[in-house]
């Protein structure tokens, strides 16, 4: 996803729990399977985490970071909340009289509706920001290894294949062997 196209979906308008799942994603990268097994109590909100157990490879617990929109945006939306589902995001329909936990094919609905009112050609997936959380970080000089254990990827090759080649990093990498100014 392009930083225009990261803007428009910021900006579009959106309900209170979109805009925390807009802004979870973008914060943690998090798999579509691993979201919807959250719960509620996987956030710690005085240090801004989220610890949970992973989807792949050994199903190790890990931990992410939420920014600072995220964390406000997802406390916003749980104050709306007055059912007693233990689950991080739940539908708006009420099932039995209680909503019930959102699935992968819900939250995938949600994230693609979002993306065409943002104007964007391509299907907005839970995948694209996971993409796009680890370019956004190698842009910003994060060390590989982190990016590796934020995204819970086993090997760094895997890694390497979510993060698209951005210009300017490029160019900064290049220009201290060339000795060129960026």
């Amino acid at each position: 996803m392009t930083a225009e196209d990261e803007v428009r979906v910021r900006d579009v308008k959106k309900t209170v729990k979109e805009d925390a799942l807009i802004d979870f994603l973008f914060s943690t990268g998090v798999r579509v399977g691993e979201l919807v097994n959250m719960n509620v109590s996987d956030i710690n909100p005085a240090d801004g985490t989220v610890t949970f157990q992973g989807e792949k490879g050994s199903r190790r617990f890990r931990t992410v970071l939420l920014d600072a929109a995220a964390r406000r945006h997802l406390e916003d939306y749980l104050q709306t909340r007055t059912d007693g589902n233990p689950a991080l995001f739940v539908t708006n329909r009420a099932y039995g009289g209680a909503p019930r936990r959102m699935n992968r094919a819900g939250i995938e609905k949600m994230t693609k509706d979002i993306g065409k009112k943002a104007g964007l050609t391509r299907p907005l997936t839970v995948h694209v920001f996971r993409r796009t959380l680890a370019t956004r970080l190698a842009d910003m000089g994060c060390p590989m290894e982190v990016i590796q254990e934020i995204l819970g990827h086993r090997e760094p090759k895997t890694t390497m294949h979510y993060i698209q080649q951005s210009r300017g990093r490029l160019i900064r990498k290049a220009s201290q062997y060339f000795g060129a100014v960026a």
